[in-house]
């Protein structure tokens, strides 16, 4: 559960990736950002420990829910905090192993948000071998024009849509109306 997604618009269940580790995947991400839907933590446990690197660590305002079966809310004795791995790196020889935690962030809605895209393609890339400078961050064109707003900023612009313009256009009317009697 994220406490950034619905700043974004997103809603609470996309976990936002900010954080990322040091490997040829992500070496060139710096600051920007990757959505997860519905994601799963994923840590590295015993041998994998030594040879894995995590990829996505999210921020400190996110959780991982224990209870699907009612409203989510922190609960220490039962979620995990913050920051979370949402995907790691294993190398063992010539095999290469990612796992990420979400398989939503590579389909279409969400492939040409941010570095979502680029995160797929390097992933693929590097599990094929490829080598550094086939692994980047690739041009983008300008199409995503989405506005993201908050909840209140959304619930403003719908009141301005829906009540006080066209209350606004019936006063005016009613004004002139008025004056040319």
């Amino acid at each position: 559960v994220s406490q950034i997604g619905p700043a974004l618009g997103l809603g609470p269940a996309v976990a936002v990736a900010n954080n990322y580790g040091d490997h040829p995947i992500t070496r060139d991400f710096g600051n920007g950002i990757t959505f997860f839907p519905l994601a799963q933590a994923v840590d590295l446990v015993g041998e994998a420990e030594k040879e894995g690197v995590p990829l996505l660590l999210t921020g400190p305002g996110v959780w991982a829910e224990s209870r699907l079966d009612r409203e989510p809310f922190f609960d220490p004795g039962e979620d995990r905090s913050g920051p979370l791995s949402l995907g790691v790196a294993l190398t063992k020889g010539k095999g290469r192993l990612v796992v990420i935690g979400d398989s939503e962030f590579a389909a279409d809605g969400l492939f040409d948000q941010q570095l979502n895209g680029d995160l797929f393609l390097n992933t693929v890339g590097w599990l094929a071998g490829g080598d550094a400078s086939t692994l980047s961050i690739r041009p983008k064109e300008a199409t995503n024009r989405r506005l993201n707003l908050t909840q209140a900023q959304g619930n403003i612009l719908a009141l301005a849509a829906l009540l006080i313009v066209p209350v606004g256009g019936f006063a005016t009317a009613g004004i002139l109306w008025w004056r040319r009697r």
